[in-house]
């Protein structure tokens, strides 16, 4: 039932994502096409077709007949080219033939889409469109010749600025790339207005002899590269402070390991070494296996071959002493070993019985004190310790 649910959850997700794809990208295409594609024939001159221009119908150096830039932004454009067409400073005039100094023109045209399906790419035709339009508007003095065009179509991704033939020593094309390489952080973006006015104020201070100077890297992506670097030293300082932990843990592991073999030693020298795990399935005991002392283990394995118990040998030491054996293979082992030795008094088997009761009582409570999750240790007459399972096994 889960199970059907979940798919169920899945599926309408998936077709949720997918209805969500498939209408932005209907309303992108919709978009697209509700912009006009625009030829050197059909596209306006702000001369002439002032209402279809943006420019609330006055005659203007700028045409954005798709509203590319606001009303406000338009206006500070105009008002750069007409202070560069004036000559006012920082801006200055040339000399143009014999009608005196002359300030240069400057026009703009704006637009979304070209058709550029005739040229071999779009660049050729943002070029060929570029010149078009610079003829047929005549930007400029016709002597001189002083005049440029920017233009910028946003859905194309193109940018082209076309100068007259006056202004080739002036404008070279190396100086006008690092124009346009200025302009195109912005133009990534999408600020438009920025990289309209940066392109115009360069061409204007270019023409009055102040050489542009690259921008270099964009503040946006001096930003990127900085939040990688930091990423970059976070991720290599991370991994040293893992692998330094990863270290330590290793090193203190084994330190503990010696400092144990350590201890077993010492507890083996001094007859008092106690198992902890089983030798066979090395699970730990719930209670380190008591110490079997050289006296225990020796009334253990008498001549006769029979096994005295453990109560026996207690009582000849201290009563307050605790028992140090554990019980030998438990209750049925003892009653196995007891057919095989032989038969034996009551009392033995009851004093037997008690020791064991009472030797079994001590583990538990020992282990319930520790809250251990182990198995109980038996203890051989040989003095090897191993589980309870493994033996009964």
């Amino acid at each position: 039932m889960h199970q059907q649910a979940y798919k169920s959850t899945v599926r309408a997700t998936c077709l949720v994502l997918c209805c969500t794809l498939v209408l932005g990208r209907l309303a992108l295409a919709s978009q697209n096409h509700h912009h006009r594609r625009w030829n050197p024939s059909t596209y306006p001159n702000p001369q002439q077709d002032v209402k279809l221009c943006g420019r609330q119908g006055v005659k203007s150096s700028i045409c954005d007949p798709d509203g590319i830039l606001s009303v406000e932004t338009a206006n500070m454009v105009e008002g750069l080219i007409n202070e560069i067409a004036e000559g006012d400073p920082p801006y200055t005039k040339a000399q143009c033939g014999d009608q005196g100094m002359q300030g240069f023109a400057i026009a703009v045209a704006l637009m979304h889409k070209m058709e550029h399906e005739r040229y071999a790419d779009k660049a050729v035709a943002a070029a060929a469109f570029a010149r078009a339009l610079h003829d047929s508007w005549g930007v400029g003095n016709p002597v001189c010749q002083n005049g440029a065009l920017l233009l910028l179509a946003v859905g194309d991704r193109q940018v082209y600025i076309s100068t007259g033939k006056g202004m080739k020593d002036v404008l070279p094309d190396n100086q006008l790339s690092i124009i346009l390489d200025n302009i195109k952080p912005a133009l990534k973006h999408k600020r438009y207005a920025d990289a309209i006015l940066e392109a115009v104020q360069q061409l204007g201070l270019l023409l009055a002899g102040h050489q542009p100077e690259p921008s270099g890297v964009d503040a946006d992506d001096g930003l990127g590269i900085f939040a990688f670097f930091c990423a970059t030293v976070a991720a290599v300082m991370g991994w040293a402070w893992f692998s330094n932990r990863r270290h330590r843990q290793r090193f203190k592991k084994c330190a503990d390991k010696l400092e144990a073999i350590k201890r077993d030693q010492a507890a083996i020298c001094a007859r008092q070494y106690a198992a902890t795990s089983c030798p066979i399935c090395l699970e730990d005991f719930q209670a380190p296996a008591p110490t079997a002392a050289a006296g225990t283990i020796a009334a253990l394995r008498t001549a006769d071959g029979t096994m005295a118990s453990a109560a026996a040998v207690n009582d000849s030491e201290d009563p307050a002493t605790p028992s140090p054996s554990a019980p030998l293979l438990g209750l049925q082992g003892g009653r196995d070993r007891s057919a095989a030795a032989g038969p034996a008094s009551t009392s033995d088997r009851s004093a037997g019985a008690n020791s064991s009761s009472g030797n079994v009582g001590h583990l538990r409570k020992g282990s319930s004190s520790k809250s251990s999750a182990g198995r109980k240790p038996l203890v051989l007459r040989c003095g090897h310790a191993f589980c309870e399972p493994c033996i009964s096994q």
